[in-house]
Order: structure tokens, then C-alpha cells, then sequence
């Protein structure tokens, strides 16, 4: 895991990236995160959850929280007019690596195992 570098992974594709991150994280600092979205190649966006801890960014504010991942999937839907769904999966999975929780990413592998696109397939 020490090997893993957010910022190196996503400044190698250009998979649109939402990164969630708490300012109260005291395990991934703030500047972690604007690290990694300096680094996005691609569509990205940063959302800061005033008053969360690592791992915490839903729970603080869930409303919110669903609000800014539901905008960000259908802005990216909207923009580049997608409708596979691999596409969404894909794009869920590189989302969710940058959220405040640490997935390893090594080389031009994307976590797969956590789908949250079922959550907004309506």
C-alpha cells in the first residue's frame, strides 16, 4: 500500500474523477485531495465535507453527499452522452478510489470490486 500513488494513478487516464474528501481527515490530509484533483486528467471535481473525518464524508451530510455524486454521474452522462453501462461501472469505480476511503490503485488498475452505480441506476 505504501507503493500506491493517488495522484500518479489518475494523471494517467483521463476517466472522469470525483474526489470527497473531509477537512477534519487526520489519517489523508486536505492536501491530499487537491493534490490528486491538480493531477486529473480528465472531467474531475472536489467536493470538501466541512467538519468530517476520514471515512465520515456520508455520514456528516448524507443528503448532500447523494446530491453532489448523483450531479457529478449525470453531468458526466449529460456531457459525454453515455449510456453503457460499463461506462458507468468504470466511472463509479475511479470515483469511489478517490473518495475519502484509501483503495489501492497500482499502475492502470481500477478498484472493480465496489459498484456504486447500482445506487444510481433508477
Amino acid at each position: 500500500m505504501k507503493d500506491a500513488d493517488a495522484s500518479v494513478a489518475v494523471s494517467k487516464t483521463n476517466v472522469p474523477i470525483l474526489i470527497i474528501h473531509g477537512d477534519k481527515d487526520n489519517r489523508a490530509p486536505l492536501s491530499m485531495a487537491y493534490k490528486i484533483y491538480d493531477s486529473c486528467q480528465g472531467e474531475k471535481d472536489l467536493y470538501i465535507v466541512s467538519g468530517a473525518t476520514h471515512k465520515e464524508c456520508y455520514r456528516t451530510n448524507p443528503e448532500k453527499y447523494e446530491k453532489i455524486v448523483s450531479e457529478f454521474i449525470e453531468k458526466i452522462f449529460r456531457d459525454k452522452q453515455l449510456c453503457v453501462f460499463e461506462d458507468l461501472s468504470a466511472m463509479c469505480s475511479a470515483t469511489w478510489l478517490c473518495c475519502s476511503s484509501v483503495l489501492p490503485l497500482r499502475g492502470e488498475q481500477q478498484a472493480t470490486d465496489y459498484n456504486p452505480a447500482k445506487a444510481y441506476i433508477r
